[in-house]
């Protein structure tokens, strides 16, 4: 039931509050996730990065390494709404 339950929030938070950017799949030596959430500054860089959702601390600080060392494409900034937080999931499979 908890699963079904954020997978609620999640639905209702997507469409909702924030935009998502296109997931990011990591191989890694355990499988789960982590949603960050945050805003660009005016050079288009992430700011104020905050975990939404996680399964654990680990994939956590590997996905805030992850949005620090993305380039966001300029297509996709072209989309994001400047009133709105933007989403990136990070998914990490064994």
């Amino acid at each position: 039931m908890l699963i079904f339950e954020r997978y609620e929030r999640y639905i209702k938070d997507k469409n909702m509050e924030s935009q998502y950017l296109n997931s990011v799949l990591i191989n890694h030596d355990k499988a789960g996730f982590c949603i960050l959430e945050f805003s660009l500054n005016s050079t288009n860089v992430p700011k104020d990065p905050k975990v939404v959702m996680s399964t654990g601390n680990s994939f956590d600080e590997i996905a805030f390494t992850v949005l620090q060392n993305m380039k966001i494409p300029a297509k996709m900034i072209e989309t994001i709404q400047t009133d709105k937080a933007v989403r990136l999931p990070v998914y990490f499979k064994n």
